[in-house]
């Protein structure tokens, strides 16, 4: 029965950690968003949605595209438009530094270009503003 306790808590604790660390990077993005960039309430939840909607809060996500390209980190930078032709990260950006990758978006939604992100086009990021997150 001890071995098997302990065998659910070591399946467990990863888990646990995981979602520590996203809760963690959903309260950065937010500090960014709201306190040194000073978005509105609108435009953090639009962030805060897509990324969500990208990524799960995962610093680490990787997600393959059927053109080839790959998408990196929190906001999912993609390979061809972000690293390699805009260079407005580098991979290992994508996957290290996600407040960096924060302001790259924060920057681009400025710019008006938060569409590039498919999470906000097809409005996926719904479901984020739906749970009342904030």
């Amino acid at each position: 029965m001890i071995k098997q306790i302990i065998a659910v808590l070591q399946q467990l604790i990863p888990l646990m950690q995981q979602l520590f660390k996203r809760k963690q990077n959903e309260e950065m993005v937010r500090r960014i968003c709201r306190q040194e960039q000073g978005l509105t309430e609108a435009e953090t939840m639009d962030i805060l949605g897509t990324i969500a909607a990208e990524s799960s809060f995962d610093d680490k996500a990787i997600g393959r595209n059927t053109n080839g390209s790959v998408d990196y980190g929190i906001i999912q930078a993609n390979s061809y438009w972000y690293i390699e032709k805009m260079k407005l990260l580098t991979k290992d950006e994508a996957l290290n530094d996600p407040e960096k990758c924060v302001r790259v978006m924060i920057k681009r939604m400025r710019e008006g270009f938060l569409k590039d992100w498919y999470g906000y086009r097809s409005k996926a990021y719904y479901a984020y503003l739906k749970k009342g997150s904030l």
